[in-house]
């Protein structure tokens, strides 16, 4: 994890195989992600892809309020 310093950081969650879901419904812990970069002092933004085949604006707004929740910055 500390390689990531240096490093863009691309985030999704997904199905524990290629189904993108929103975050908080898929096999990703965030909570444990995001205290993981703030402990190694991750300086850069991350970027998080919500790409889900027929989904909405509202798969957005429950990966943002997940995210929020779990003390991510957004």
């Amino acid at each position: 994890m500390k390689r990531l310093a240096n490093s863009m950081v691309h985030l999704n969650d997904n199905d524990g195989q290629f189904e993108k879901l929103p975050v908080g419904q898929g096999t990703i812990d965030f909570g444990a992600m995001n205290n993981k970069l703030l402990e190694i002092g991750y300086p850069r933004p991350c970027i998080l892809e919500i790409v889900i085949p027929g989904g909405t604006d509202e798969d957005f707004r429950v990966s943002k309020t997940a995210l929020e929740e779990l003390g991510w910055q957004t």
